[in-house]
């Protein structure tokens, strides 16, 4: 009888996802792989010799850059946010 209802415990639990965690790992891996993708962009393109086509790309590029982080920074601390506006 304990482990039917150990068991059902566990079941009837509600999953957690541990989102401050992943947040930290996109911020840790996947930005910077960003950056390094926009810089071998942005040299690639600089090497053909399009200087202001250029400018418009890496401009583009790290404006969607830091709407990512702040997605993610949103996703984090959104609930924090609310909290602090609505009282």
């Amino acid at each position: 009888m304990g482990v039917q209802l150990t068991a059902l415990h566990v079941l009837a639990a509600e999953p957690t996802i541990n989102t401050e965690g992943v947040v930290a790992w996109i911020v840790k891996y996947i930005i910077p792989l960003l950056f390094a993708f926009a810089a071998v962009v942005i040299m690639s393109r600089a090497h053909q010799g399009r200087t202001r086509e250029n400018a418009v790309v890496a401009v583009n590029l790290f404006l969607g850059i830091i709407l990512i982080a702040a997605g993610g920074g949103l996703f984090a601390f959104g609930e924090d946010l609310v909290d602090l506006i609505l009282g």
